[in-house]
């Protein structure tokens, strides 16, 4: 979460300062060795939440999410209420983000799924 919203007292605002994200965040350069040179720290941005408006109590919360279809991959919307736009890469990074979502690229290794996926099954019986 971004700090967006400052109070003095009973006061506040928002604060409409551009801060810059990145599509891949690579957090190795702040990792100690061994875990600096492992792929497992970057991530891919996939939402961008955003507030429309002058202060908490007041606006407008609306999104921008990446398609998770591998077929649509790459693919960005604007998801409004009940309205649905296509929008390119550069759009969902030049908004004045107040959540940014990120995923893991390379988040567990396969026999980490595997014994939740038995995990799972024991638990459903």
């Amino acid at each position: 979460q971004l700090k967006r919203f400052s109070f003095w007292g009973l006061h506040g605002g928002k604060i409409n300062r551009t801060i810059s994200y990145p599509a891949v965040l690579d957090m190795r350069p702040y990792l100690t060795s061994p875990r600096r040179h492992s792929n497992n720290s970057i991530y891919d941005l996939y939402g961008v939440l955003v507030h429309e408006g002058s202060s908490l109590q007041f606006g407008h919360y609306f999104s921008y999410v990446k398609h998770a279809c591998k077929h649509k991959e790459g693919s960005w919307y604007r998801m409004d209420d009940s309205y649905k736009s296509k929008v390119d890469l550069e759009t969902a990074l030049k908004q004045n983000a107040y959540i940014l979502f990120y995923a893991r690229r390379y988040p567990r290794t396969e026999s980490l799924v595997q014994n939740d996926s038995e995990e799972d099954e024991d638990s459903l019986s």
